[in-house]
């Protein structure tokens, strides 16, 4: 059973079988292209159409209900005939031009094992396409490989031969209107019969083709499973690029605010809901334009995988401008909403961070924080200091240890924190190791108005009190394992020059009545009333003894 369909052609309505319909679709396309770079093109090719809407009227008057493809074979071959045509195209085809025909390089895919591409060769060359295949086949084992690296280069860049027309300029025959018709009745079997003359036949065939056939479907197979791994890690890649740039704008929301704004901890902590709503408007308008910017390039490949695959064709100038445009504008929107709305979030964060990481009024980093909370450390002054309250390294026994800390800034770094501790009246010892580069930094103790003091010696980053106790204890001899290993460890620090720590001790701190007493390390002139000369100053290990 064969399915008709009905045609309208000048106003008169036939009846056709769809193989019948698509010889003679086929056929008007290719005289019209045909004809196209000729003058007077146009009128010919209508004259051709209605030369068949003729031949059809007389079909129909003769009693054929449907057209079938033998009646169109038959009106294609009478229509061929030059003497057929009016005017101009009588004569012109009439008399066939007789340069000489030029050839072209295609793939044939009527002749096909896996892209054509040897049969193209080897009609372009005239020789047996068997003799290609073998070749090709030694080649791909003797240059490991390198020779299929070829074949897939040539099957991307030589073109495939879709028409009649390429399909003689690849065998080097003639484009005229005879030669097209022949093509279109009997083209699907030309290339092999053209290759297999008697001039060109060779003689080794036999077995031959089934090995070249086992090891085109044993390429295909292979090329199948690679293709697919391609497919898999380009899905997989994409994916884990998409969820990248997802996750860099998500974050890029506050940390890209870290560019224009001072501590500003680089990681998106709040949500959507907590948000300005211009930088909730903005978040999506960036999450939009990145999409729009990675859906574009995606469709633009698959179209082009498509398009390789001989699924489709290219695409229209105007979507291609279109798709240009649309993705240029996505790309200024991403730049623009993704800077605008970092900077709205990179306040609204810092302001929230200042609050919720905030000591006596201080902002301090997370870390810090955490650390001077768990140790019950108070800030009470810091000021034209830089982001430390905390250092962690250099001390004076093992790496890894976490003591106070601060820096300057411009030299006028002012700098205290403390703690307080239940007492109960009577004589007490405050102890502690320090180190600094400048003189005015004092470890305290202070109860009401009275004020226990004593100040780091300055050593810098070498030596101190620590190191030098050391050096003697050693020197001295006597030592229990466990002490030996220590002071050693202590002396080795810093390639044997030590990181500068002394032992600070208050003494005779006296407490009259019970209460807590305040304790801690300041280099403040209005408090130690001594002038700061130094850059830095650290402080740990403090302990306070009831004596």
């Amino acid at each position: 059973m064969k399915k008709n369909i009905t045609i309208n052609l000048f106003g008169a309505l036939y009846n056709i079988d769809e193989d019948a319909y698509d010889l003679l679709f086929r056929y008007q396309e290719d005289m019209k292209r045909y004809f196209a770079g000729r003058e007077g093109g146009e009128e010919i090719a209508d004259d051709i159409e209605h030369r068949v809407a003729e031949l059809m009227a007389e079909l129909k008057a003769s009693g054929v209900e449907a057209i079938t493809i033998e009646h169109i074979e038959a009106i294609i071959r009478r229509i061929g005939s030059p003497e057929q045509l009016d005017g101009d195209a009588e004569e012109d085809d009439a008399q066939p031009r007789m340069e000489k025909p030029r050839k072209k390089l295609f793939r044939n895919p009527d002749d096909r094992k896996l892209a054509g591409v040897l049969s193209g060769m080897a009609a372009y060359f005239g020789v047996d396409p068997m003799a290609l295949r073998l070749i090709a086949l030694v080649l791909i084992f003797v240059t490991k490989g390198v020779g299929l690296l070829v074949y897939l280069i040539c099957w991307l860049i030589i073109p495939e031969a879709k028409t009649p027309e390429d399909k003689l300029r690849m065998r080097g025959e003639p484009v005229n209107m005879e030669s097209l018709r022949e093509e279109i009745l009997n083209g699907a079997g030309k290339v092999e019969d053209f290759v297999r003359s008697p001039q060109t036949e060779s003689k080794a065939r036999g077995c031959l083709s089934t090995v070249v056939d086992l090891f085109a479907g044993l390429f295909k197979l292979l090329l199948f499973v690679f293709l697919g791994g391609l497919a898999v890690l380009f899905v997989f890649g994409l994916l884990l690029v998409i969820c990248c740039i997802g996750m860099a704008l998500y974050a890029s929301i506050a940390g890209f605010g870290s560019l224009f704004f001072h501590n500003t901890d680089a990681v998106l902590l709040q949500t959507l809901e907590q948000l300005p709503l211009t930088a909730n408007l903005g978040f999506w308008v960036s999450a939009l334009s990145l999409l729009v910017l990675l859906a574009i390039p995606v469709y633009v490949f698959v179209h082009w995988l498509g398009r390789f695959w001989g699924r489709g064709g290219g695409i229209a100038p105007k979507a291609r401008t279109t798709l240009i445009v649309s993705w240029l504008a996505a790309l200024v929107l991403f730049g623009i909403f993704t800077t605008t709305t970092s900077i709205t979030v990179a306040r609204s964060y810092q302001e929230n961070q200042r609050k919720l990481y905030s000591i006596n009024g201080f902002y301090v980093p997370e870390w810090e924080y955490n650390y001077l909370k768990q140790n019950d450390w108070n800030v009470l002054v810091h000021k034209n200091c830089s982001d430390d309250y905390i250092g962690w390294g250099h001390y004076y026994s093992k790496d890894g240890q976490r003591y106070l800390h601060g820096r300057n800034v411009d030299g006028q770094m002012e700098y205290q924190l403390e703690r307080k501790e239940k007492v109960t009246p009577g004589l007490y010892r405050l102890e502690a190791v320090g180190r600094t580069d400048g003189a005015g930094v004092y470890i305290y103790a202070q109860q009401g108005t009275s004020v226990y003091k004593q100040e780091i010696p300055v050593c810098g980053e070498e030596q101190g009190s620590i190191w030098l106790d050391a050096q003697k204890r050693i020197a001295a001899g006597g030592l229990s394992v466990s002490d030996s290993i220590r002071y050693h460890e202590i002396c080795a620090r810093h390639d044997g020059k030590g990181h500068g720590w002394s032992r600070v001790v208050v003494d005779s701190i006296v407490v009259t009545k019970p209460g807590e007493l305040r304790y801690g390390v300041s280099n403040v002139p209005a408090f130690t009333g001594k002038p700061w000369r130094g850059t830095w100053l650290s402080a740990a290990d403090f302990t306070l003894t009831r004596l």
